[in-house]
C-alpha cells in the first residue's frame, strides 16, 4: 500500500514564513538598545536560532512526506520505538527527529547543502557570499553563548572568510550595526530559499494533496472526488461536502470510510453510526488507520 504524497507548498514554506516575520520584529527593536548589550545580544543569539529553527522545521516537514530522502540512509530503529509506537508513522516521526537532531551539529555550510539536496533545490543559486557571512555569524553566536565573545581556535577555524579577528584572545562585539546587517543576510538567505522551493514546488496545492488522500481511501469509479466536494482553485479550499450522485449505491465500507471524512470536514457523523473495524478488510483497515494518524495535522478544508 503506497502512502499519498500530502506535502503542500504553503506547509513546507510556513515555517519560512515565521521566520522572516519574526527577523523583522528583531530589526525593529535593534535601536531600543546600546551596543553590545544584553538585549542586543539575545536579539543576536534569537535571530541565529529563528534561522536553524526553520531549516529543521522545513526538512521535518518534507522528510514526514518524503521519508526516502533521509540524508542518513543508515536509519537504525531501537526496541523501544518499536514498542512505544503507536502506529507505524511514529516510527517515522522519532527517526526524523534523530535525523534533524544530527544535522545541528554540521557546519552551516553542510547542514545548508544537505537541506538543498534533500528538498531537491539548487544550491549553486543561493548567494555564496551570503552563505559565507552566515557561517560567520553563526560562529559568532556559538563564541557568544559558549566562550563569552572572547575567540578561540574554534571561531579562527570556523568562521570562514568574514571572520571579524585573526588571533585567540580578541574580544568580539555584537554592534547594533553587526545584528542588523546579520539581518540583512538571514532574509537574503530566506528570500533565496523562498524563491527555489516555490519553483520546486509550486504544483504542491492543499486540493491536490486532499485529492491524493481521497483516491488513497476511495478507488471505485462512483466515487469521483468532485461529486462529494465544493473547492474553489483560486484560495486553494475545500469549502464544502456535496452528495455524490451515486452516493445512494455505496458499499458499506465506503459509507463508512465517506463518514470517516465528512466527520473531520464538518462533524457531519450520518455514517458512523454503526462504524466497526469487523467490517474492513485489511486493506481497508490500514486505511483508517493511517487516515486516523495524520488528520489532526492534515486539515481536510
Amino acid at each position: 500500500m503506497k502512502i499519498p504524497i500530502l506535502l503542500t507548498e504553503k506547509e513546507l514554506l510556513d515555517p519560512l514564513v515565521r521566520t522572516r516575520k519574526r527577523i523583522d520584529d528583531i530589526r525593529s527593536r535593534i535601536e531600543r538598545h546600546e551596543d553590545n548589550s544584553l538585549e542586543v545580544q539575545g536579539l543576536f543569539v534569537m535571530s541565529v536560532s529563528q534561522l536553524e529553527v526553520m531549516l529543521n522545521d522545513m526538512l521535518k516537514y518534507f522528510l514526514s512526506n518524503f521519508p526516502g530522502k533521509f540524508p542518513n540512509e543508515d536509519i537504525k530503529i531501537s526496541k523501544e520505538e518499536i514498542l512505544e509506537a503507536v502506529v507505524p508513522i511514529d516510527i517515522l516521526k522519532s527517526n526524523i527527529d534523530k535525523q534533524i537532531y544530527s544535522e545541528g551539529y554540521k557546519k552551516f555550510e553542510i547542514m545548508l547543502k544537505d537541506f538543498c539536496r534533500v528538498l531537491s533545490v539548487n544550491y549553486e543559486r543561493i548567494n555564496t557570499e551570503v552563505v559565507d557571512h552566515i557561517i560567520e555569524i553563526k560562529e559568532s553566536r556559538n563564541l557568544l553563548v559558549h566562550n563569552n565573545l572572547v575567540v578561540n581556535k574554534l571561531y579562527l577555524s570556523r568562521a570562514g572568510r568574514f571572520k571579524r579577528a585573526e588571533r585567540m584572545g580578541t574580544i568580539l562585539k555584537i554592534t547594533k550595526q553587526y545584528l542588523s546587517d546579520s539581518c540583512d543576510f538571514v532574509t537574503s538567505l530566506l528570500d533565496s530559499i523562498e524563491k527555489e522551493i516555490i519553483e520546486k514546488y509550486s504544483s504542491y496545492t492543499k486540493i491536490e494533496a486532499i485529492k491524493k488522500l481521497w483516491y488513497f481511501m476511495f478507488t471505485s469509479e462512483v466515487m469521483p472526488f468532485d461529486d462529494f466536494w465544493e473547492i474553489n482553485l483560486e484560495k486553494d479550499h475545500v469549502f464544502a461536502a456535496k452528495k455524490g450522485r451515486y452516493e445512494g449505491g455505496l458499499a458499506s465500507s465506503e459509507y463508512k470510510l465517506l463518514g470517516l471524512w465528512r466527520a473531520h470536514f464538518n462533524g457531519n457523523t450520518e455514517y458512523l453510526k454503526d462504524f466497526d473495524m469487523f467490517s474492513f478488510d485489511e486493506g481497508n483497515k490500514k486505511k483508517v488507520l493511517y487516515f486516523l494518524s495524520i488528520v489532526d495535522d492534515f486539515r481536510l478544508e
